[in-house]
């Protein structure tokens, strides 16, 4: 029940100059000049490599197409040149020494010939100085992952399984199963840089956040002897090369901003996406300035957050921003009364309207009649069948379920079909049905209940290979292509959207947040500076931020199909782009009100159930006494929270 219950009951997660950074416990703090670069893409596995104050890259012009360069984060001066190894080659590790030899491992297709793996060494002028070829079963023996290294003067080939060792001409000299470990003295995670100790602990050097970089985590980071640092972290389109320079140095405090208006922004745990929405609204703003706290980092649990937030709010720590993490449900904070309604700020907003957005999208930030987020990605859970077989209009109740089953004997109800995943399939959406939270009662000891068990008794203990067709399809929809992939797989275009099963036999398709929202705390000083950020924050997502998930913005919802559909000549799977967005719409906004169990009451009823999933108890055993046990538990559950 857990498995798939899971996916309804969710805890409530909250959650360049010259600048100061963090410290190292009490010794001094170092200030840093940050330069950032951006590398091309490269292939492969094939990193940056830093000699001396030169960055070295492979960058990947186009098929079987591949030039080196060289950047000197010193002068900033950079160049490029070719590299012209084979017709059709792809580079597999590459390094460079002191002296400027590139040394390259390739893979050359040469159709049926052994020999079609080559160690290279180059001048660094391009001058050949040898081209050594070696078998693919020689190299496969080091492993998958293959890297170069120099070593003072030894070149080696080392992969996760040993490591050979070559002479000036390329030729394996030696082989070795161990291969040393590299020594890292800076190590960055967590949005942070830290110094590893020769204990093996580290201390923190500084935050990234504070340098303008909104990335969680730096890949490699290197130090000089001056303590100049260099360091690089992957992007979709190749890397970004840090370089921080000592600019002074300082008492172990961190300067006051010079902002005039200081705003706190609460979070669980900060990611990147958290500190890229916190570090553009910092560089355009020089008179406000937004610092992240967080409540559930490091080995800090949710609960602990929740405890820490609640306890600031109040004690009047309370921060003026917070961070809401897809997912929760936020009623912890709605009802405390920590959230500020936006609506009034919608109304009064030139840039946010109501109305630009899908309807049924725009309520995922709603609770308890206040508007506390605004959404700008959403997906759908869902399921669906053929029109056919299932009928036109949507929603699935029990009874529905059943005769579906029955009239259809030779197909499977759903792809795994076992007495669990049916019983949860059929209970997942019905927590009214059998809590009444107005009264405060359990209500299980009835037939509804007892008839749940029997269904789903007929079914095999566990899913096991079944070549049927299924009646209905589970569905996670976040994507153009995933949405057009349910027509794919049910072979039509007149597929019914049921959603899950529920009481009243209305929608149960469920609408999940895509990324982070904002909310203002009901406590801050500074809710119209709050509203600033999140108005910036929704204008660039939908301006420069490329949707991962269905735009919750009607306008920018048309485009991705529109874009999609162009992909694949202007027609999807029998639908044209407008058409298709149409459906999707439909799906949105037939949407029922859901209420999921609580993860407490779900945790009962899987408990006490277990005997009955595994084949220990028939329903007919199991009925009337285990629905006496779970109605005793959540009932003495109900009084506590009361």
């Amino acid at each position: 029940m857990k498995r798939w219950l899971g996916t309804f009951i969710i805890l409530c997660i909250f959650l360049s100059g010259c600048e100061a950074a963090g410290d190292i416990n009490n010794m001094e703090v170092i200030s840093y000049e940050t330069v950032r670069y951006t590398l091309p893409s490269f292939p492969g596995f094939c990193t940056p490599v830093v000699v001396d104050k030169n960055i070295y890259y492979l960058a990947e012009k186009g098929e079987y197409s591949y030039s080196i360069g060289r950047l000197n984060w010193f002068s900033g001066e950079s160049s490029e040149r070719k590299l012209d190894f084979a017709e059709k080659y792809n580079i597999i590790a590459y390094t460079v020494d002191n002296g400027g030899n590139g040394y390259f491992l390739i893979s050359v297709d040469e159709g049926e010939a052994i020999w079609n793996r080559y160690f290279i060494k180059q001048t660094a002028d391009g001058d050949l100085l040898y081209k050594k070829p070696y078998s693919s079963e020689v190299l496969n023996s080091l492993g998958y992952i293959l890297r170069i290294k120099i070593r003072e003067t030894e070149v080696s080939i080392d992969g996760e399984n040993g490591r050979f060792i070559l002479d000036e001409y390329g030729d394996i000299l030696s082989a070795e199963q161990e291969v040393p470990q590299e020594k890292r003295e800076l190590i960055s995670f967590q949005g942070a840089v830290y110094h590893v100790n020769e204990n093996g602990s580290d201390d923190k050097m500084f935050e990234l956040i504070d340098y303008g970089i909104e990335h969680d985590s730096l890949s490699e980071i290197l130090q000089y002897d001056d303590g100049i640092m260099v360091a690089w972290t992957y992007i979709s389109t190749g890397a970004e090369v840090y370089v921080f320079t000592p600019c002074e140095k300082q008492a172990a405090s961190l300067p006051e901003s010079a902002a005039e208006t200081e705003l706190i922004l609460a979070v669980g745990e900060a990611d990147s996406t958290v500190k890229a929405a916190v570090v553009e609204f910092n560089k355009s703003r020089g008179d406000i300035h937004i610092t992240i706290k967080e409540y559930a980092a490091g080995e800090k649990s949710a609960e602990d957050g929740y405890a820490g937030l609640g306890a600031d709010i109040a004690g009047g720590n309370a921060p003026d921003l917070i961070a809401l993490r897809p997912g929760g449900n936020y009623k912890f904070l709605v009802d405390s009364g920590a959230l500020e309604d936006l609506q009034p700020y919608v109304e009064d907003s030139s840039v946010i309207h109501e109305e630009d957005y899908l309807k049924a999208a725009w309520e995922i930030g709603r609770e308890g009649g206040i508007l506390y987020g605004i959404p700008t990605e959403f997906s759908i859970q869902t399921m669906a069948g053929k029109a056919a077989l299932v009928g036109e209009e949507g929603g699935l109740a029990f009874q529905k379920i059943r005769g579906l089953h029955e009239r259809y004997p030779h197909m499977a109800l759903i792809g795994e079909e076992s007495k669990l995943n049916v019983f949860e399939l059929c209970i997942a959406l019905r927590a009214p049905e059998f809590i009444d939270y107005d009264r405060g009662r359990a209500e299980f000891e009835k037939e509804e209940f007892y008839s749940l068990l029997a269904f789903a008794d007929g079914f095999p203990q566990e899913a096991g290979k079944d070549d049927r067709e299924a009646l209905l399809q589970d569905c996670y929809l976040y994507s153009i292509e995933s949405f057009m992939e349910v027509y794919r797989l049910l072979g039509t275009k007149e597929v019914t959207f049921t959603g899950y099963p529920t009481g009243d036999g209305s929608v149960g398709s469920c609408l999940n947040q895509g990324n982070y929202m904002y909310g203002i705390c009901s406590r801050s000083e500074y809710k119209e500076e709050c509203w600033e950020f999140i108005e910036g924050y929704l204008t660039r997502h939908y301006e420069q931020k490329l949707p991962l998930q269905f735009s919750t913005r009607k306008d920018v919802l048309k485009k991705q199909f529109e874009e999609e559909f162009e992909k694949h000549g202007g027609e999807y799977g029998g639908f044209e782009a407008y058409e298709a967005y149409k459906e999707l719409e439909e799906v949105c906004e037939t949407a029922g009100e859901l209420q999921p169990w609580e993860e407490a009451m779900a945790g009962i009823l899987y408990e006490e159930l277990q005997p009955y999933f595994i084949g220990e108890k028939t329903a007919e055993k199991t009925a009337e006494k285990t629905a006496g046990v779970i109605q005793n538990r959540v009932q003495t559950y109900l009084n506590e929270i009361q």
